[in-house]
């Protein structure tokens, strides 16, 4: 008897088998395949474009291909969905098509393919900064209004008249980090959900916009100092500035925003104790005001961070090699255990503070230490004077020059990133965008791309792709548009 073929038995051709089995055979299928599979029969069709087996090349965030699948492409040529209305074959299923449009978002980055938008018109002067306060909305500031332009059309357009608050911002402008601000740390615009606020030396004002209804209100105002909230209508704010400006030559002031908190100092050189203030920006309460716990020789407040939750971070300078850092807990209302003072003339900077977690650069040395309970996560020999990045909810450095590690806050597992082909560091600077993609400078001046653990080689001519990894550059949520300072106040959208 001869053999029976799997032609001669249905039950056993590829097509005919269960979605389960399909599911764990496509684990190891690129999309390439998958799509090639759809493309043999209409039977493979259906088996190959089932939502489970497409579901998994997308992003986890499920906002990104809801807010793809109904916000027109702005970048040619668009994307055209490749259902036609008089087809014969199966439809393409919802997440296919996800991946299809997720895809042309990360090519038209990876090919730095994007359709360059000014934010300023001729009439507009004075500009100081602007911040995306949705996906397709952005707050722009000027010293004496701020205008809040749709960039989900083109051109963008107003929501709301602008609003106007006098002369407030007088003193010339530098750019630094996050934000834009004087060179005495003297104005600010920052933002959480849907409100922005404006911070001019001590004086912050909170803006609540209902996009539905097209309204823009001021909620709160209120010198962070003080104990109050200000009368909306007030005519302090003079006041308030003139008293800032004759303090210029020894003071300074510090803020951050994070959450519905807003946490400012006022400090001078050389006088300590150092006084935080807290305020609720949702309620216009004042929470609290705190008195740094002493250290012995500090010099003064030198900044504050937010990670990402409940909690800051203050650094304190003592001397010229030797810096502290305190925690504070905003839902508490008190210092936190982690203390740290780290006295090496080669500190660099804190580069990195999220998830309860801060990563102090010093020239050769990372540290890792989680902010809440103060114990140290890591201790790592990296490259001299070379950054670390946060790719999601991992960190990424150059280990001595020669690979790239990445540790996982949660695990605690530290592990060597494979690059496909295989690639070795020459000292190369290093920047990340989209939580995906990473510039290696020169002498390689290449962009690779995150794919599992490990990276692979998205552009090989990356030199004029450097904008795009810039700290001058500020990207909405779903990274598809971004704010560049690199191009001169522009957007750049990217879908």
């Amino acid at each position: 008897m001869e053999p029976m073929t799997i032609e001669d038995n249905p039950r056993t051709c590829l097509e005919n088998l269960p979605i389960e089995v399909i599911e764990i055979m496509a684990q190891f299928l690129s999309t390439k395949d998958m799509a090639a599979c759809c493309a043999v029969s209409r039977r493979m069709r259906i088996v190959f474009g089932d939502d489970a087996l497409w579901r998994r090349h997308c992003d986890r965030d499920q906002q990104l291909a809801e807010y793809l699948r109904i916000t027109p492409c702005k970048v040619e040529p668009v994307f055209v969905s490749p259902e036609t209305e008089h087809s014969t074959l199966s439809p393409v299923c919802h997440w296919r098509l996800a991946f299809m449009r997720e895809n042309r978002l990360w090519n038209n980055w990876r090919l730095d393919k994007c359709k360059v938008e000014g934010i300023k018109d001729s009439q507009d002067s004075g500009y100081i900064c602007s911040v995306f306060l949705s996906n397709d909305v952005v707050v722009v500031m000027f010293r004496d209004r701020i205008k809040l332009l749709d960039v989900g059309t083109y051109p963008a357009i107003e929501i709301t008249t602008p609003i106007r608050f006098g002369e407030l911002v007088t003193y010339p402008m530098e750019f630094y980090g996050n934000f834009q601000e004087t060179r005495e740390q003297f104005s600010r615009l920052e933002w959480d959900d849907n409100r922005f606020v404006t911070i001019c030396i001590k004086l912050v004002q909170v803006y609540e916009v209902d996009l539905e209804k097209k309204l823009c209100i001021l909620k709160h105002k209120f010198n962070f100092t003080g104990s109050q909230t200000l009368a909306k209508d007030s005519a302090g704010n003079e006041r308030v500035l003139k008293m800032a400006g004759n303090n210029r030559p020894n003071c300074g002031y510090i803020y951050v925003l994070s959450g519905k908190y807003f946490v400012g100092s006022m400090y001078y050189t050389g006088i300590v104790p150092i006084i935080i203030h807290v305020w609720n920006i949702r309620t216009g309460e004042k929470l609290a005001t705190a008195e740094c716990p002493v250290i012995e020789g500090t010099e003064g407040l030198y900044k504050m961070y937010s990670t990402g939750s409940a909690c800051i971070v203050l650094h304190l300078k003592r001397g010229n090699y030797s810096h502290s850092f305190l925690s504070y807990s905003l839902e508490n209302l008190c210092f936190l255990p982690f203390r740290k003072t780290i006295t090496d003339e080669n500190f660099r900077y804190v580069n990195n503070c999220s998830m309860n977690l801060i990563s102090i650069q010093c020239c050769s040395v990372i540290y890792i230490f989680n902010c809440k309970t103060g114990e140290q996560l890591l201790k790592e020999f990296t490259f001299t004077d070379e950054l670390g990045f946060h790719v999601k909810d991992k960190l990424l450095f150059n280990h001595y020059g020669e690979s790239l590690m990445m540790f996982n806050p949660e695990t605690r597992d530290l592990s060597t990133v494979k690059f496909s082909p295989d690639l070795r560091l020459p000292g190369s600077q290093l920047a990340v965008t989209c939580d995906r993609f990473l510039w290696l400078g020169h002498p390689i001046n290449e962009m690779w791309e995150k794919n599992g653990g490990n990276f692979a080689q998205a552009n090989r001519r990356a030199s004029k792709c450097k904008h795009m990894f810039s700290e001058r550059v500020f990207p909405n949520k779903n990274w598809t548009r971004i704010i560049s300072k690199e191009k001169g106040d522009y957007i750049l959208h990217y879908w």
